[in-house]
């Protein structure tokens, strides 16, 4: 029962509150592979040296392992060769430290009746690290068995897009997660249908390059940004609905109020304009000082669920959280040192993230604005953030082609990868969380298929 109470208490998680699912499948098997042991007759110093072998393995080189095949990018055969030679390496150290403590004990002249003739002098410590890395290998087997294979699928790559001739400035997916929607610089719009990787509609939007699309909460619009206008399309029909012109400037981002049939857009001309869709007016022309004109071109626009609180932010690296009849942003929040580029907002509306040209993401409150949290990790500009409707994650890319996936609200690193070989213009996770689509400069569009729960169930 010591041995058996060890191997727990090393091997478990201790900053969660209870054993977690994986922690209970590698405790109930080592329990057994102990008292199997015991059972064979194995003197008690080798069910010590085996318990904190195993317990290290699940605690220690467990994680080593899902943070190199994350990193690297290993195959299932990989990663089991990887935890192998971990488990061997601290099965060694393990097994020499035990049986040193033994040997010392014994010079004292303690009586430890569980002490057997091999490891009864310090050449016994030898014997000690070859027992612990034969040990090492065969519990690192046992673990690497349970859970190599899921290690390996925590992000894989799952569909490769590469009919787009230019670069792909925005991704979206459909409310019901079963299609994608991409824009590119190839003056071109193209709706996929996500089983089949088919093409259901292109929609040219020749002569001006698509530099966002944003769907509707019901699906049955799309909206996307061309040049100063904005061309909705009816779906699934493909029929032009309206068009949207006012800007002076680049539309740059998109976002559909709720269930309300208003659409936001920011662009370089520094405004924002709320159009009514059911007769394609203007609602509202907003800026975030008035007095002043063309100071802050916007580059990103997202909002609140119940599509009554909105962000912007632009040029000058600040953002502007705003509220339904009120002319001027509640919240003002600074931080940023360069421009940011793109924004994102969690599901449940408490959370704001932002991209910043300062290489940072940012984590803020959206209630009162209160920074919760930098993010550093990106070695370049960071272009896109997007929330995870799976839990707490939030996903980052940057224009050298990193991707990484933090766990919120901490901001552990869960993974980083590179995903692209060029700058990833846009990131979206599908609306189940379980999908995550990213688009290039190289002119693709790959979608991912993440784990993230099991992910950060093992690795913090």
């Amino acid at each position: 029962m010591v041995v058996l109470g060890t191997c727990i208490v090393m091997g478990m998680d201790m900053s969660k509150p209870t054993i977690q699912p994986h922690e209970g499948k590698a405790l109930v098997v080592g329990g057994i592979f102990l008292a199997g042991m015991w059972a064979w007759g194995t003197d008690g110093l080798s069910l010590v040296v085996v318990a904190v072998i195993y317990a290290g393995v699940c605690g220690i080189t467990g994680r080593m392992m899902l943070q190199s095949a994350l990193v690297l990018r290993l195959s299932v055969w990989n990663c089991a060769v990887l935890l192998a030679v971990y488990s061997a390496v601290w099965g060694a150290i393990a097994g020499g430290i035990v049986t040193l403590a033994a040997v010392i004990l014994s010079e004292l002249s303690w009586s430890l009746t569980f002490y057997p003739w091999p490891y009864r002098s310090y050449f016994g410590i030898v014997v000690g690290v070859f027992y612990g890395a034969g040990m090492g290998l065969v519990m690192g087997a046992i673990y690497g068995a349970l859970f190599a294979p899921r290690i390996a699928q925590s992000l894989r790559l799952i569909m490769e897009l590469k009919q787009h001739a230019r670069w792909v400035s925005s991704v979206a997916f459909s409310p019901d997660g079963g299609q994608l929607a991409t824009a590119s610089y190839d003056e071109s719009v193209r709706l996929w249908e996500l089983n089949s990787s088919h093409t259901l509609h292109t929609f040219s939007t020749h002569p001006h390059a698509a530099a966002a699309a944003q769907f509707s909460p019901d699906g049955h619009h799309l909206a996307v940004a061309l040049g100063h206008e904005i061309q909705v399309w009816s779906l699934p029909t493909g029929q032009p609905l309206c068009t949207l012109a006012g800007h002076t400037g680049q539309v740059w981002s998109l976002a559909f109020l709720g269930s309300r049939n208003e659409l936001l857009s920011v662009a370089e001309d520094g405004t924002m304009r709320r159009w009514d869709l059911s007769n394609g007016n203007c609602l509202e022309v907003l800026r975030e000082n008035p007095i002043e004109t063309n100071t802050n071109a916007l580059h990103s626009v997202v909002a609140a669920p119940d599509g009554q609180r909105w962000a912007t932010a632009g040029r000058l690296g600040t953002i502007s959280i705003w509220h339904a009849g009120e002319p001027k942003p509640r919240h003002t929040l600074a931080g940023h040192l360069g421009k940011v580029v793109d924004l994102a907002i969690s599901p449940d509306g408490k959370w704001l993230a932002s991209a910043g040209d300062d290489q940072t993401v940012r984590l803020w409150r959206w209630e009162d604005g209160f920074a919760v949290r930098i993010f550093h990790g990106h070695t370049a500009a960071v272009s896109a953030v997007s929330f995870s409707a799976e839990g707490p994650f939030l996903a980052s890319a940057s224009a050298d082609g990193m991707l990484i996936i933090w766990e919120l609200p901490h901001g552990h690193r869960l993974l980083s990868r590179m995903a692209h070989p060029t700058s990833i213009n846009s990131l979206r996770f599908s609306p189940s969380g379980t999908l995550l689509a990213t688009g290039s400069a190289d002119a693709t569009v790959r979608v991912w298929a993440s784990a993230l729960k099991w992910i950060a169930t093992h690795h913090n």
